[in-house]
């Protein structure tokens, strides 16, 4: 599946705004963008990301453990159980840029499916 910029999810009422209660169950996902007008062209970062939200939640990722540097240069580690996130994931909330910021220069695919098939039947009419 492609990702949806903000303003298309938000027309389509599938973004949860900020509230106090949400304090310490959001997600920031950090990633690089794999094109200049789409972060995920192909799905791929969705995709796998997708699939680690599902393997924390059903419990086949054992525990998840501090960055190595940080275990090292902080002397410092924390675990997250599998049943810690079983128990939480359902009820977070994941922060991406392209959902969760207005994209000035995304348009929203709904959009341009319309206004390309407008534009094949003035091709037609005109051809005829």
């Amino acid at each position: 599946p492609r990702l949806l910029p903000h303003q298309t999810l938000k027309n389509q009422g599938l973004l949860q705004e900020w509230a106090q209660d949400m304090r310490g169950r959001v997600i920031f996902v950090s990633h690089e963008w794999l094109g200049f007008g789409h972060p995920d062209p192909a799905g791929e970062q969705f995709a796998a990301l997708k699939r680690i939200l599902q393997r924390l939640m059903d419990g086949s990722i054992p525990k998840v453990e501090s960055h190595w540097i940080e275990q090292i240069g902080l002397k410092h580690t924390q675990t997250v159980t599998a049943a810690t996130w079983k128990a939480t994931l359902p009820h977070m909330f994941v922060w991406l840029d392209y959902w969760s910021v207005p994209q000035p220069g995304a348009t929203d695919p709904d959009e341009n499916a319309d206004s390309e098939t407008e534009a094949e039947e003035e091709e037609e009419e005109e051809e005829e």
